[in-house]
């Protein structure tokens, strides 16, 4: 629930769905003008490669040459928001 919470509203600087979508699909209003898109997490072909160390790293450091800032998040909500997408969008 805290995943699903931070998720939709309260990470920081702004909230994961913003860019990654509801659907965790990588169609949030913002993620449209990036490039290169937002991860699609509903993309079993992709999340496949990505494990859950790699997610917690990249929220809480970033991804050079994307648009994903770093996360103003403590540790554990951090792996709660990967709980969160890991259980509801990868199938």
């Amino acid at each position: 629930a805290n995943g699903k919470l931070i998720y939709t509203k309260k990470a920081k600087p702004m909230a994961c769905k913003m860019c990654h979508g509801a659907k965790g699909d990588g169609g949030g209003k913002l993620g449209k003008a990036l490039k290169p898109a937002p991860r699609n997490f509903a993309c079993a072909a992709t999340m496949k490669k990505v494990s859950a160390g790699q997610m917690f790293h990249i929220i809480k450091n970033g991804s050079k040459g994307t648009g994903m800032a770093k996360q103003k998040l403590s540790d554990k909500e951090i792996w709660d928001v990967v709980k969160y997408i890991r259980t509801t969008f990868v199938k």
